[in-house]
């Protein structure tokens, strides 16, 4: 099974279940609506087509506190239980390590699927 946006070298993979999650690749489907910092309003570089690894599933509620530490602008809403993934990617301007923060429904709308190095 393949996608047209998938990169040479990975493969669509099944999706874990989700206390399996962490370290997981995905493929971004749908450009991030985040945008870099609360003061810099410039969009995020997370577009259709992006590979991102999942760091850890938190609710909104602990995402709205982790803005505090790394102050991205989060666009979401939504009882503070709804569950959000803390994503880490390759910026593509410095070629640095960076983190953001998307809503885990964007698996179940397939604006995310699971993929893996093909072996």
């Amino acid at each position: 099974m393949t996608h047209p946006l998938l990169p040479a070298g990975w493969k669509l993979a099944q999706q874990p279940k989700k206390g399996e999650y962490k370290d997981k690749a995905l493929l971004m489907l749908a450009d991030s609506p985040n945008t870099v910092s609360w003061l810099d309003k410039t969009p995020s570089p997370l577009k259709a087509g992006s590979i991102i690894h999942i760091e850890r599933r938190l609710t909104l509620a602990d995402a709205r506190a982790v803005q505090c530490i790394h102050p991205k602008h989060l666009v979401a809403d939504g009882p503070d239980n709804t569950r959000m993934l803390r994503v880490s990617y390759k910026c593509p301007h410095c070629h640095g390590t960076r983190e953001e923060i998307l809503p885990e429904a964007w698996i179940d709308a397939s604006k995310l699927v699971f993929i893996e190095i093909e072996q």
